[in-house]
């Protein structure tokens, strides 16, 4: 069941003693700060900032790593919170916060971090819960099974704050977990507790609210315990848009970066042949450029310089700062030769003009200063600080939005394509898909792209510039050569205005 309680939104059981006279708890609890309570993670023995179980700790802000004292905790000083808008979590983005939003991540370090909603249940149902009061402070006794060892947390009920205002200390119990609650981008998800009831609950995330810190036995880091390089090979064979699958390959280009290739009859008969690059955007030195012909950080003067993508890496890569991969981008006017949609690099703004077509200048693609990406429609580019970018392209026509596969497309016409699209979280897939060779690859539709972003469980996707533009570079790991590994329509590599660079950091 989900009510409302002062803002909070909460799923909630019955606690086991809920009777007036609430019962003094004499027995052991674990103070230490990895307690094994037989579940998929450890449980930390009290809250962030506190010095014993009983104790409160510290206030913060849903993605904040450091407590206030004196400012109050309100949208307006919330540092996740733009003026305008949620960055870099929100509804059409990643949920899950990212290692440094992460105040036990951040001020605990090895692996230490908030739980998921599926760990913060695993806890409600897994473990016995006793509301008692343990060392004159109210809370709950969480104690594990005998066959996991019987051993006991204790949560205290440090209400939670909003604004300069502490509320409901000792009668509530508001603690954090690390992802966006449901699709409102406004609101956190929880643990709740009050003498009546416990579970899992939701709450405005610039509130100030309690840290119970959990980390994975044996003491991994979250990078090597909680990611998963997607199967994105097994992904695209189960999509609807995928028929017979007669050949796929995945390999990995640097670590956080694999390239899958598969030659395939799509489920409408035609042949194609698709390369998808999968990047994990939280992988140690992964970053994301917007690569311009000659590293060029100033708006050229008239027509815009074209440069292929292999000529594009080598004058981007440095001793620090290596290009692993590369996809094509913006679309230009052919006439003119400058983009339909906005160009940033590095923090430089080239472009901010969109010159739309009925597929083209449409929307953008952009790279935040938090390392996510960012997929919306001109309007949204009009409203966002530049300062919120460090790379951005224009883009074409959405094909997924808010986890939503868009359906809307009349044009069935075949063509090579390449297509961008990011997962709640963090993970960026680049796609390419030949075409123009009749028998071999023929091309995708925009409805069978937005399919095949679909089945990637993308929240959102994009079209960016295709036919003879539709490229993908990949570096050789033993050789260092660059190599276009899709075969473009044109028969060679086609020079370009620019691309997106997957960059790595040596």
């Amino acid at each position: 069941m989900l009510f409302l309680i002062g803002g909070l939104s909460v799923s909630c059981q019955r606690a086991d003693n809920t009777l007036p006279a609430v019962p003094e708890y004499t027995g052991e609890i674990q103070s230490g700060k990895a307690v094994d309570l037989g579940l998929s993670v450890q449980w930390a023995g009290c809250n962030l900032g506190a010095d014993a179980p009983q104790d409160p700790g510290h206030y913060y802000a849903w993605g904040e790593t450091g407590s206030r004292t004196s400012t109050g905790y309100a949208k307006d000083n919330y540092t996740l919170w733009n003026g305008l808008q949620y960055e870099p979590y929100g509804p059409d983005g990643v949920i899950r916060l990212r290692a440094g939003e992460d105040a036990a991540a951040v001020t605990w370090g090895d692996g230490w971090r908030l739980p998921s909603p599926e760990e913060v249940q695993e806890l409600i149902e897994k473990c016995t819960w006793t509301y008692s009061v343990y060392k004159g402070v109210k809370g709950y006794v969480v104690t594990a099974s005998a066959e996991a060892g019987g051993q006991s947390i204790f949560l205290p009920m440090p209400g939670y704050q909003a604004g300069s205002e502490q509320n409901h200390r000792e009668q509530r119990g508001v603690y954090w977990a690390g992802r966006l609650g449901g699709t409102n981008s406004d609101y956190g998800a929880t643990l709740f507790l009050n003498e009546e009831t416990y579970g899992s609950g939701l709450m405005h995330r610039y509130y100030g609210a309690a840290v119970r810190p959990v980390c994975v036995a044996g003491g991994e880091t979250p990078s090597s315990v909680s990611r998963t390089m997607p199967d994105a090979a097994g992904l695209l064979q189960a999509s609807p848009v995928i028929g017979d699958v007669a050949w796929s390959e995945t390999r990995t280009v640097t670590d956080g970066v694999q390239l899958t290739q598969m030659v395939a009859t799509l489920s409408s008969g035609f042949p194609e042949t698709l390369h998808l690059l999968t990047v994990d955007l939280e992988a140690d030195g992964i970053h994301m450029r917007v690569a311009l012909p000659d590293n060029a950080k100033e708006t050229p003067a008239g027509e815009w310089p074209r440069q292929t993508l292999s000529a594009m890496a080598s004058g981007l890569t440095s001793e620090t700062d290596q290009v692993v991969a590369m996809v094509n981008s913006s679309f230009w006017n052919t006439k003119t030769f400058t983009p339909r949609g906005p160009v940033h690099s590095d923090g430089s703004v080239l472009w901010t003009t969109f010159e739309p077509t009925s597929k083209q200048g449409l929307s953008y693609v952009g790279y935040t200063t938090n390392g996510v990406v960012r997929i919306a429609d001109s309007e949204d580019y009009t409203i966002t600080p530049p300062a919120v970018f460090t790379d951005v392209t224009g883009s074409g026509l959405i094909l997924v939005s808010r986890g939503a596969e868009v359906k809307e497309f009349s044009d069935e016409s075949r063509e090579p394509r390449t297509a961008i699209g990011y997962t709640a979280d963090n993970y960026l897939f680049l796609l390419v898909a030949d075409g123009r060779n009749p028998g071999i690859a023929e091309g995708l539709t925009h409805n069978d792209m937005a399919g095949i972003f679909a089945s990637l469980g993308c929240m959102g996707a994009v079209n960016v510039d295709g036919g003879g533009s539709a490229q993908m570079l990949v570096r050789d790991a033993a050789t260092g050569a660059y190599g276009i590994c899709n075969k473009p329509s044109d028969g060679a590599e086609r020079p370009v205005i620019d691309g997106w660079a997957v960059m790595k950091r040596m």
